[in-house]
């Protein structure tokens, strides 16, 4: 499996955040209070990042089948590096997020939006290319 960086990844921050009161905490809790959609990889990443959760099935009073996670160990950082942030490739500044995509930050990402908005502005006649035709 690969996991993503908990100092990296905004989700795995977020269900780490809320499991870290030590409080057991079903599906359904992970999925609105950390706005995660698959909680049991989510939870699996964290354990890979060397966190301790426990994982418990429960009946509820109206007989549904629920899974609880309760966080006994937080994970820890991948390196002192990867917990200072990253590098946006555009500004060199040292932030906790850019696109991994890109490697911009969201500032140079919209800073290269505007410069192709200005690109696709519409041509003076004199500047507008020349159409071929072919008959």
């Amino acid at each position: 499996m690969h996991a993503a960086s908990l100092d990296r990844s905004a989700r795995l921050r977020r269900a780490h955040a809320l499991l870290s009161d030590g409080r057991e905490h079903s599906t359904r809790d992970l999925r609105e209070g950390a706005h995660i959609e698959a909680v049991s990889a989510t939870v699996a990443e964290l354990r890979a990042a060397g966190a301790e959760i426990e994982c418990r099935q429960s009946v509820t009073p109206a007989g549904s089948r629920i899974w609880l996670y309760r966080m006994t160990k937080p994970a820890v950082t991948s390196s002192p590096a990867e917990a200072q942030g990253v590098r946006c490739s555009g500004c060199n500044r040292l932030l906790s997020f850019v696109c991994p995509l890109t490697g911009l930050c969201q500032d140079c990402e919209a800073r290269e939006g505007e410069e192709v908005d200005a690109e696709s502005q519409p041509r003076s006649a004199d500047q507008a290319p020349r159409q071929l035709s072919l008959f």
